[in-house]
C-alpha cells in the first residue's frame, strides 16, 4: 500500500531527527554558551562606554578581556584557596587526633560523604552513571585515596 505525501512525512521526520540530533550534540555545551551570552550583556555597557573614550575596538576589546578575566579569575583563585586552607586544616586535625592514617582518612571521607552538598553532587552524577556503578567508583576513588595516603 502507497502512503499518500509520503515525501512530506519523511522530510518531517528527517526534520526532527536532525534536530534532535543537534540538540544532543549541543547539550554538553549550553551551560557555557548561556555563561557566555550572560557575560557578554552584563559587559557591553562597559565596553560601550570605553570605545567612545578609547576611540578604537581593538584596544577596548582588549582591556574588557582583562577585565573580565580579572573578574571571573580572582574570585575562582580566592575561593580555591580558601577551600584548600580549609581542606588543610581538617587533614592536620584528622592526623594529629588519630595515629593511624587509614582511620583519619575514613573519617574525613565520612564527614565528605555526609555533608549535604556531597547528596546534591550524587543525585546529579547518577543522572549519568547507574547506582552499582556510581558506588563503585565511589567506594574505588576512596580506597585510592586511602592508599595513597599510606
Amino acid at each position: 500500500m502507497f502512503i499518500k505525501n509520503f515525501n512530506i512525512y519523511f522530510f518531517f521526520i528527517l526534520l526532527l531527527s536532525v534536530n534532535i540530533a543537534g540538540f544532543l550534540l549541543i547539550k554538553p555545551f549550553l551551560i557555557a554558551i548561556f555563561m557566555a551570552a550572560l557575560i557578554a550583556v552584563i559587559f557591553t555597557k562597559p565596553y560601550n562606554y570605553l570605545l567612545k573614550k578609547i576611540h578604537s575596538p581593538a584596544i577596548t576589546a582588549s582591556v574588557m578581556l582583562c577585565v573580565v578575566a580579572v573578574t571571573i579569575v580572582i574570585p575562582f583563585i580566592f575561593i580555591g584557596g580558601l577551600v584548600f586552607n580549609e581542606v588543610s586544616d581538617v587533614i592536620i586535625k584528622q592526623a594529629s587526633t588519630e595515629s593511624n592514617a587509614q582511620q583519619s582518612m575514613e573519617r574525613i571521607l565520612n564527614m565528605v560523604i555526609h555533608a549535604p552538598i556531597f547528596n546534591i553532587v550524587l543525585e546529579r552524577a547518577e543522572a549519568y552513571v547507574s547506582g552499582p556503578e556510581l558506588g563503585n567508583l565511589i567506594k574505588n576513588a576512596a580506597n585510592a585515596s586511602v592508599s595513597f595516603v599510606q
